[in-house]
């Protein structure tokens, strides 16, 4: 597992989650009927980091190395892909204020991501 890229994904993800929170704070509308939100740009940043840490990871796991936890690495690796679609889409439904659900989505992927560090057994560097 690549340290350095766990570790910007880790700050990336609290950086959107303390905008989107701030955004939330001060019910900021002036998007309303305007240009497209900036914060669905930094969530689909956000889950190209994600994808490119599981491709990373499929290597270094298909190449032979064995977290002492494979099942629970696994489980990390995949709720670190699913997290953000899964609150961004299913859990949005229609709701017009969505800033809160993004940010509790960003803290959930920073947890993982340091979860999935930590299972890895691969130093922190």
């Amino acid at each position: 597992m690549s340290a350095p890229l766990a570790l910007t994904i880790v700050l990336y993800a609290f950086g959107v989650a303390l905008w989107s929170a701030a955004h939330s704070v001060r019910r900021d509308d002036r998007r309303e009927g305007g240009g497209p939100d900036p914060r669905r740009a930094a969530l689909w940043v956000l889950q190209a980091g994600l994808v490119v840490q599981a491709a990373i990871e499929a290597v270094d796991l298909a190449t032979g190395r064995r977290p002492d936890d494979l099942a629970t690495h696994l489980s990390y690796l995949v709720a670190s892909l699913v997290l953000l679609p899964l609150f961004t889409v299913v859990l949005r439904d229609g709701r017009r204020s969505t800033s809160i659900l993004d940010a509790v989505a960003c803290a959930a992927v920073a947890v993982v991501t340091l979860r999935l560090q930590v299972t890895s057994g691969a130093p922190y560097a």
